[in-house]
């Protein structure tokens, strides 16, 4: 029976990617590396993943099949081969490497590093030491830093000028696992993951659902300040930001997989962009803001408008610039359309289902998984 092993099926990327494998490849064996937390061990927080994607995604069908082909090992990634064996993982032909810290701050800069470059360089290690065929690291997009226009699906140039360290740390795993020897390495890049094109369901929430958080504690925490008045943001009205929904990004690693194509890099991003303007207008619509102007300069900026600036740190460089991702590579070897539309009313509904989500599970809306 083939088995792949899988980091990461805890988060929103590899849960859903979970779910496609075991319907695209009835007959294999899915081993998850999953770290036990607290007082649930590997199996349960797994199994609990699962159902909560298959839940988001109306996937339950899938659900059925995990039972019988899909364990949990415990691991840890922080560790040199991540804690475990090949004993207990057993014989591998395919991995999936899904697993990373989403932080990006500076003082977060140790645990990103810790979790996306050593994490990935224990993988390869305990992949090599399974003599794996196949590896599937899934990277991002947005490893070129402030790059902008046409960007191929290419290998980066480590001296990239990268926007924070969740960027950098992408670089650099990237780097390790190009030069670990693996037969077939495909280098998967997502670019801004949200929720299910037709749910709407998400299972971890950053990026996207970041700047909803960011906006809507703004305006809780400062009612005066920013509920009754047009601020302004910094920010290119007309430029474009590539989201694109968690079932469009796996469908596309998934038949990549299927396709056997080779080893490369390739982008796993919508074809169809959103502009800034309607993006930040659909957040502040649904978070009760009036809708922002959008300027290039601080010059005059009330303390209100200074506190959102510094707020959007880690945002502005996705808002200030167009990055056109290249699919020829991707699209060469997979019938799958990468291509879904996000008009200003599509936004506010990913936007509604996550602020319905905080209001149920004020806890929601972590930076990792």
């Amino acid at each position: 029976m083939e088995r792949h092993l899988i980091t990461g099926a805890t988060g929103l990327v590899g849960g859903m990617l979970t779910l496609d494998l075991l319907e695209h490849y009835p007959d294999a064996e899915l081993v998850c590396l999953v770290r036990p937390r607290g007082a649930r061990p590997a199996q349960e927080r797994l199994d609990a993943a699962l159902r909560d994607a298959a839940t988001a995604y109306r996937r339950e069908a899938a659900l059925k099949r995990a039972g019988q082909r899909c364990r949990a090992v415990s691991g840890d990634l922080t560790l040199p081969l991540c804690g475990t064996s090949g004993a207990q993982v057993g014989p591998v032909s395919h991995v999936w490497h899904s697993a990373a810290s989403l932080a990006f701050e500076d003082e977060a800069k140790d645990a990103i590093m810790q979790c996306n470059v050593e994490g990935t360089r224990h993988v390869a290690a305990l992949a090599q030491r399974l003599g794996v065929g196949v590896f599937n690291h899934i990277s991002t997009a947005f490893v070129v830093g402030d790059r902008a226009g046409d960007i191929p699906a290419a290998p980066v140039d480590p001296q990239v000028r990268s926007n924070n360290w969740y960027e950098r740390s992408k670089v650099l795993g990237e780097r390790i696992v190009s030069s670990s020897g693996f037969p077939t390495l495909r280098i998967l890049r997502p670019s801004g993951v949200i929720g299910h094109d037709t749910t709407f369901g998400a299972t971890t929430f950053s990026g996207l659902y970041g700047m909803v958080k960011t906006l809507l504690a703004l305006r809780l925490r400062n009612r005066q300040d920013f509920a009754g008045q047009h601020l302004r943001i910094r920010a290119d009205a007309d430029a474009l930001v590539n989201f694109v929904p968690v079932n469009l990004v796996t469908r596309g690693a998934v038949t990549l997989s299927a396709a056997d194509a080779p080893s490369g890099v390739y982008h796993l991003s919508n074809i169809s962009q959103a502009t800034v303007a309607d993006t930040l207008s659909a957040i502040t619509e649904r978070v009760g803001m009036p809708e922002p102007v959008l300027v290039a300069t601080t010059d005059g900026f009330t303390p209100a408008e200074q506190r959102l600036d510094r707020a959007f740190t880690f945002y502005r460089p996705y808002l200030s610039a167009t990055r056109h991702f290249g699919l020829a590579e991707t699209l060469q070897h997979t019938a799958t359309s990468m291509d879904a539309p996000l008009s200003r009313e599509r936004l506010v509904d990913f936007v509604d289902w996550y602020l319905g989500t905080l209001k149920r599970r004020p806890s929601v809306g972590g930076t990792t998984g």
